[in-house]
């Protein structure tokens, strides 16, 4: 988990958090009930990275790539497209002209500089390797620049945002609904010499919550995060439960003791404000 700086008129503090599947302890007792045997891991690759871009009040950024599954070229396109991302956010941040700071632009100049010098690095390869569209990922790149928090996608990842008791996508429905479609499904990181990504914005206020997520939009997801949301006692607390209950819902459906993880579960959660402390346990003194 990480602190940001303190809130002031040019950028509210912020807490970072992130849980994945393989991080719980106890893949059994989230099931329900015992595995005959440990659950076949059939994950596409999947990479992550979260960092500071500069000192204090400084863009943080959080982004992952996921291999296309059944591609013995996913383990490529995933290392270059996270590597070209994390140096691409990096270099962008350094020359940004003032100006485009000042106009709230920072968050998504630094997501297009890194999608757009992922695909080309991947996209390059490819056609050098006369593998055009066999090396390919997907992924999604946020920044959150103390007053905005903007994230980009292509593939199925989906972001929301915690308002007021309130749990609300940031992409508009339709375009949820069109990642099932082939069309939309076609669309990675490397694939073509251009890339098209969703991209979804909000200026932030005192108390937002936002969540980025691997795991498919339903009523359950909703439902589960909004009651988990009002009542942990910080990001670590949230992601972790969320990732908990969404392994809890994949393995749920049409699942028994042999159940195989085809999706990699993913949780980011982003506060917004100062921290606030709570007492989780009771120390008594002898």
């Amino acid at each position: 988990m990480a602190d940001g700086s303190p809130a002031d008129s040019d950028f509210f503090a912020y807490q970072f958090a992130l849980a994945e599947v393989e991080e719980l302890d106890d893949l059994e007792l989230l099931h329900g009930a015992p595995f005959s045997a440990a659950p076949a891991d059939q994950r596409p690759v999947f990479r992550r990275a979260v960092l500071s871009l500069g000192t204090e009040k400084s863009p943080l950024l959080a982004a992952a790539v996921e291999g296309v599954k059944g591609s013995i070229t996913s383990q490529i396109a995933v290392q270059m497209s996270i590597r070209a991302i994390v140096e691409a956010a990096t270099a962008h941040v350094e020359t940004l002209p003032q100006v485009r700071r000042a106009e709230g632009a920072l968050a998504t100049d630094i997501i297009r500089s890194a999608f757009k010098e992922a695909n080309r690095q991947v996209y390059e390869y490819a056609h050098k390797m006369r593998a055009g569209g066999r090396i390919a990922a997907t992924g999604f790149v946020s920044v959150y620049d103390g007053r905005r928090f903007s994230v980009a996608r292509v593939g199925g990842f989906e972001s929301y945002i915690w308002r007021q008791g309130a749990f609300s996508p940031l992409y508009e429905p339709q375009q949820a609904t069109a990642q099932t479609t082939p069309g939309i499904l076609q669309r990675f990181i490397g694939a073509n010499s251009q890339i098209l990504v969703d991209l979804a914005s909000v200026v932030v206020q005192e108390g937002d919550v936002l969540v980025v997520t691997s795991l498919p939009p339903s009523e359950a997801l909703t439902r589960t995060a909004s009651e988990i949301l009002g009542s942990c006692a910080g990001p670590q607390d949230a992601a972790r439960r969320i990732a908990q209950r969404g392994f809890w819902l994949q393995a749920a459906v049409g699942s028994g003791p042999e159940y195989a993880l085809e999706k990699n579960i993913f949780v980011a959660v982003l506060t917004v404000g100062r921290p606030t402390i709570s007492l989780t346990r009771v120390v008594e003194e002898s």
